[in-house]
């Protein structure tokens, strides 16, 4: 099992990878800077795509002390009946740039576990960075020509 991003193993993670692809994939083709609705319709469609099993806007009741509150939890999505997917759509601003290419970016791809992103560019090489903190881990150079695609 593959730690999370806490260095704890990972639940389901075989079902995580699958969604956390679907969630790439829409922030590939659509970015930041939409409401939320926007993504969850979007990651609705990728979900389908991918027959991934999920239920959306999925009501849980909420107890409290042993006894039912009158109010509740709208989950965005539950997928495989046990994994809770709750959209938060940031404001459009940038977390965080990563400085180190001298030509274009043309890729970008997040590893399956979310802790590194992996860079290809004009400049025939390709960067590994720490997700969470930006820092450039490792460079891979002596391709002998534009890297188009990483994945």
């Amino acid at each position: 099992m593959n730690e999370g991003k806490n260095g704890k193993e990972l639940l389901y993670e075989e079902e995580s990878y699958c969604i956390r692809a679907c969630i790439y994939e829409v922030n590939r083709k659509l970015g930041s800077g939409f409401l939320e609705a926007v993504y969850q319709e979007a990651l609705e469609i990728e979900l389908q795509k991918a027959k991934i099993p999920y239920e959306a806007q999925r009501k849980r009741s909420i107890r409290y002390d042993g006894k039912p509150l009158k109010q509740f939890y709208l989950a965005d999505f539950v997928c495989f009946e046990k994994i809770i997917i709750e959209i938060k759509a940031e404001t459009g601003a940038v977390l965080r740039t990563l400085s180190g290419h001298s030509a274009w970016v043309r890729s970008a791809a997040f590893s399956p576990n979310g802790r590194r992103i992996v860079s290809g560019s004009w400049d025939k090489t390709v960067k590994v960075w720490n997700a969470e903190t930006g820092a450039l881990i490792r460079t891979l150079s002596g391709h002998s020509n534009l890297v188009w695609s990483v994945a």
